[in-house]
């Protein structure tokens, strides 16, 4: 009986062990019981977002355009440690693109980011499309996620070769409104003190960020750009705002549109309404993207203007010297290399994936 219980107790213990011992290994790489007292849902998401934003110096970044790079500075880094990528569709990536880039749809971005590549060990990661609002749109959204080392190419594919610019940037300008801008300088609204409510269920602001650029990358794209005709059908029924340079606003602007500098913008979401439509543009749409998606995160109706001011006056613009070199020219487009196929696979032409971590 001795023997047999002493075989009983060895079987129960190897059963024991076969149960618990995998669980206990398991729970040590991360797969972590779920414990007690899981944090709850944040009450007022946008207030916590913006207070975070503020915090973590992402404004300023925004405001001054920093996160905005050339085609000639791109060029000088293309043997260091970056990663472009491409968020035209697979048919246009085919016909030429950026050597060693990848090709994603800015749905696919935060999937690649989180499980993909280690963001961290690249010195920058720039985003390119054919024009350069959709990448600085999804750049601004990813900063604000929390990925600081995220860039955009300004004028697109259009900049890196004159071949792409002419059917990009080059049809683009237009002055089809230069005679009948509003000259009327108009009054800011009134502070209100009323945001968007954000229910996204995170527990603090950076899951809140993260759980919004989600939802935003899930709508189509280019949902968040208006053609400047559109708007005028009925522009009483958007607030339309002319962001940036003063001196360009006073030379005309959209019907009824008011002014805000970077600064004041930034700012501003207290006096914005919440039951209306909001139309940005700036002088070439780049930055009003990235205000569009900072208003958007916070929850705002937000768009931007097809291609800036430059659509419907950029002849007047041309003439003002404080703004010129700043606008889509000559001196904007190169003739660096394209390198024609099909898309790179998600981490095909990558050195760098994302790194190991612990010992599982």
């Amino acid at each position: 009986m001795k023997r047999n219980k002493t075989l009983f107790s060895a079987t129960a213990l190897s059963r024991f062990l076969l149960v618990v011992l995998p669980a206990a290994i398991l729970m040590s790489c991360g797969h972590k019981k779920p414990q007690a007292g899981v944090p709850s849902a944040m009450t007022d998401e946008s207030k916590a977002l913006t207070d975070y934003f503020t915090a973590n110096g992402v404004m300023p970044v925004l405001k001054n355009s920093g996160f905005l790079m050339s085609a000639a500075e791109l060029n000088k880094m293309a043997d260091t440690n970056i990663i472009v990528i491409d968020l035209r569709n697979a048919e246009l990536f085919a016909a030429g693109h950026i050597g060693a880039s990848v090709n994603l749809s800015v749905g696919e971005l935060l999937h690649y980011f989180e499980s993909v590549i280690d963001p961290p060990s690249f010195k920058r990661i720039v985003l390119v499309d054919a024009r350069g609002q959709n990448a600085a749109y999804a750049a601004a959204l990813m900063r604000l996620t929390g990925y600081d080392n995220v860039y955009a190419l300004r004028f697109g594919m259009s900049a890196w070769n004159k071949k792409l610019a002419e059917t990009g940037w080059d049809l683009a300008v237009g002055d089809t409104l230069s005679n009948v801008l509003d000259l009327v300088s108009h009054p800011k609204n009134p502070l209100t003190g009323h945001q968007p409510q954000l229910s996204t269920g995170g527990h603090n602001a950076l899951s809140v960020a993260r759980l919004q650029t989600e939802h935003l990358f899930a709508k189509e794209t280019p949902a968040f750009l208006l053609d400047f005709r559109e708007i005028l059908k009925s522009s009483e029924n958007y607030l339309l705002i002319s962001l940036g340079n003063e001196e360009a606003y006073q030379a005309g602007h959209l019907p009824g549109a008011i002014h805000y500098s970077f600064e004041e913008f930034f700012n501003a979401p207290p006096t914005l309404p919440v039951d209306k439509p909001i139309v940005l543009y700036s002088l070439t749409g780049h930055s009003a993207a990235a205000a569009v998606a900072w208003l958007r995160m916070l929850g705002y109706d937000a768009y931007s203007v097809y291609y800036g001011a430059s659509s419907f006056m950029n002849q007047s613009l041309l003439k003002l010297k404080s703004v010129a070199p700043q606008l889509w020219s000559l001196g904007q487009t190169n003739d660096f290399s394209l390198t024609a196929g099909q898309a790179a696979k998600a981490s095909g032409e990558i050195k760098i994936t994302k790194a190991a971590k612990g010992g599982c």
